[in-house]
């Protein structure tokens, strides 16, 4: 799955801290080998998945899918805003880091 699915599959949620105007990107992505689902944390230049650790951050690629998907994505008004406040956001952060390392 590319980062154009990403977007057509409506994947990709941006939350918004208020009233900060914090804010990241989470990203589901299915794995077809798994079928699993997974959510990935994407702020402006980071993502928590392998391939931004090991293509993006060794200067092989420029962003990794999620990254340019939730660009994308926020640039032509396609993902879903949730608006929380500011002491949610660290709170939320975690909850959706921590749900996917349990995982694995």
């Amino acid at each position: 799955m590319g980062a154009l699915e990403l977007v057509d599959n409506g994947t990709i949620m941006c939350v918004i801290a208020q009233p900060s105007n914090r804010h990241l990107f989470q990203v589901q992505n299915f794995s077809r080998t798994r079928k699993a689902r997974t959510f990935y944390l994407c702020l402006d230049n980071f993502c928590c998945c392998s391939t931004f650790a090991v293509q993006v951050l060794t200067k092989q690629s420029l962003f990794c899918k999620h990254i340019l998907g939730a660009r994308i994505s926020h640039n032509l008004g396609k993902c879903s805003i949730r608006t929380i406040n500011d002491p949610s956001f660290s709170v939320y952060i975690e909850e959706l880091t921590t749900k996917n390392y349990n995982k694995k």
